[in-house]
């Protein structure tokens, strides 16, 4: 179970938008999204960047924080793009949020900084380097992630 509750949480970072559980996460494009300079492998100064401007765009206020309304808002807007109203319910919603906060928020006090989120993600990337070089293969995100590379 706590596989799927991380990977779930874990979209904060890796996929377009905030996600549920609800969809499956798309390993092929986030890996080309976030692979800037398009070598084969994902390193932690390019989660740095792409976590940092996902960062910004889930910052709904602009304040340099991740409150849990902001976090929530994002479950909602992606329960409605994918499945309508009743895709992402109230109760899916506040469990992927209180994930996500026990996940990223260091230090408990119910807010997300920008590095907070940065850090997580270059941690929760490396646990999927597999042969320990420091860099994520297309092939290590699919293992990571349970999928067989298509």
């Amino acid at each position: 179970m706590k596989g799927p509750l991380l990977a779930a949480s874990m979209t904060l970072l890796c996929a377009p938008s905030i996600s549920t559980a609800q969809s499956p996460f798309d390993v092929p494009g986030t890996f080309k999204r976030v692979d800037a300079n398009g070598d084969g492998r994902i390193t932690p100064d390019e989660i740095r960047v792409d976590a940092g401007r996902d960062f910004d765009r889930y910052d709904l206020d602009g304040d340099g924080l991740l409150s849990r309304d902001e976090v929530r808002q994002q479950q909602i807007l992606h329960g409605l793009q994918n499945g309508g109203p009743t895709a992402a319910t109230a109760e899916v919603i506040e469990m992927v949020t209180s994930h996500a906060f026990r996940f990223f928020d260091f230090d408990g006090d119910g807010r997300i900084t920008r590095e907070d989120y940065i850090r997580s993600g270059i941690r929760q990337i490396l646990q999927a380097d597999t042969d320990g070089d420091g860099a994520v293969t297309l092939e290590e995100l699919h293992r990571f992630h349970g999928q067989t590379p298509r």
